[in-house]
């Protein structure tokens, strides 16, 4: 029996929603953040380790699912924002 297996990748947005929290920053404050200071926020008020943030940050490693709904409540969004499944292609 020969099925056709369909890939799929993990879409991560991480980093779209980290700079939109830095430009969000700017505005309601007038100061300018670096990543790593958002980095440590997280971790702060996610429990999250800053190494695991920063492997998900630079896509080195796929978030556990508590991890991923953490980054959501965190950023205020939906977990499937942040994170979703895109179709590769099908295998033969």
């Amino acid at each position: 029996m020969n099925k056709k297996m369909k890939e799929y990748e993990l879409k991560n947005n991480f980093r779209h929603y980290l700079k939109e929290e830095q430009l969000r920053i700017k505005i309601s404050t007038g100061r300018k953040v670096k990543v790593f200071e958002i980095f440590n926020d997280i971790v702060e008020k996610t429990g999250m380790t800053f190494s695991n943030v920063k492997s998900i940050y630079h896509n080195k490693t796929n978030p556990s699912i508590f991890s991923a709904l953490l980054l959501a409540k965190y950023f205020r969004v939906n977990v499937e924002d942040i994170f979703n499944i895109e179709y590769e292609k099908e295998n033969d």
